[in-house]
């Protein structure tokens, strides 16, 4: 989320693009659907194309960009067409960046430096039209756990079961935590890693594991079960029931039975199915929080979950 938060401000928006156009502009180069937030009684933002659109009062929609800002994330905002980057919640007041030369365009701002600004939250609130936001920090300001902790991962059936330790940490290159570790038995075959944000919260989660492990001698019942274990703990809550179908396809129980139905051959968790065992080179399916993506290289299946 760190790394998608710089990468965005240095892209800086076009000022005057649409909110459909900055969406599509961030689904092409992040691969992340953001949420669009929509002022209740403004003019209406373009926003066809973009798959979640909430449109949400103005004291609302302010409590939401209070909590992401107080959360530490920012996040993009749209005045009449014009995108600005909300940067800081300070004593009822919303510093910003505006990518433009000269003056603030917002009454009553106040410079805060070089294309920074600052604003009366009540200012900004009166005259905001949109908002994309991340969807995970936009849930999480209006109190909700969007998603998993690392602190309770230990606590969890694929932690126990597999007698998962770490082995090490390092700073990511965009701020939080690289976090390695590894199971207990067959640590040759599997390695672990997860991205620790803000609040303790994993961003990131990736399980490899040699192919020669997985399916050298046909389908590994633990290799599976790991898989569904380490799947089923860091999917954000909310994804858990949309992901329940793929997550029964490695079920090892499916070895004879479910796999050989034509429905489940038919389905997306069919299709994920058949690249973990190696007949298709990569898959990603996107949940309403997060992406699973499984690919192959050198020798090595890794299964990612990102959370948005």
């Amino acid at each position: 989320m760190r790394a998608f938060e710089e990468a965005s401000r240095r892209m800086q928006l076009p000022a005057g693009g649409s909110v459909a156009s900055a969406w599509e502009s961030m689904l092409a180069v992040f691969g992340i659907p953001l949420w669009c937030v929509l002022v209740q009684g403004q003019p209406r933002e373009t926003a066809e194309g973009i798959r979640t659109v909430l449109e949400l009062p103005e004291d609302v929609v302010m409590l939401g960009v209070e909590g992401m800002l107080r959360n530490g994330s920012e996040l993009t905002a749209f005045v009449g067409g014009h995108a600005i980057t909300l940067k800081e919640w300070r004593d009822g007041r919303v510093v910003f960046h505006d990518p433009l030369p000269g003056g603030p365009f917002l009454a009553g701002a106040v410079a805060e430096g070089e294309h920074y600004w600052s604003v009366a939250a009540k200012d900004l609130g009166s005259v905001l039209t949109g908002l994309l936001v991340l969807p995970v920090a936009w849930l999480e300001a209006f109190g909700e756990t969007a998603a998993v902790r690392f602190a309770e991962l230990p606590g969890t059936q694929f932690w126990s079961f597999f007698g998962v330790t770490e082995t090490g940490r390092e700073e990511s290159e965009f701020g939080g935590v690289e976090v390695h570790a590894e199971p207990g038995n067959f640590a040759e075959h599997v390695e672990l890693s997860f991205t620790v944000g803000r609040g303790d919260r994993v961003t990131h989660a990736a399980l490899s594991m040699s192919r020669e492990w997985v399916t050298g001698g046909g389908a590994n019942p633990l290799a599976l079960d790991i898989t569904r274990n380490f799947v089923a703990a860091v999917l954000p809550p909310r994804d858990v029931p949309a992901a329940a179908p793929i997550l029964a396809g490695f079920d090892p129980a499916g070895l004879g039975g479910l796999w050989r139905t034509a429905e489940f051959q038919e389905s997306i968790a069919g299709d994920v199915l058949l690249v973990y065992l190696g007949e298709h080179p990569e898959i990603a399916v996107t949940f309403g929080l997060s992406e699973l993506r499984l690919d192959e290289s050198e020798g090595w299946l890794t299964v990612e979950v990102a959370i948005f």
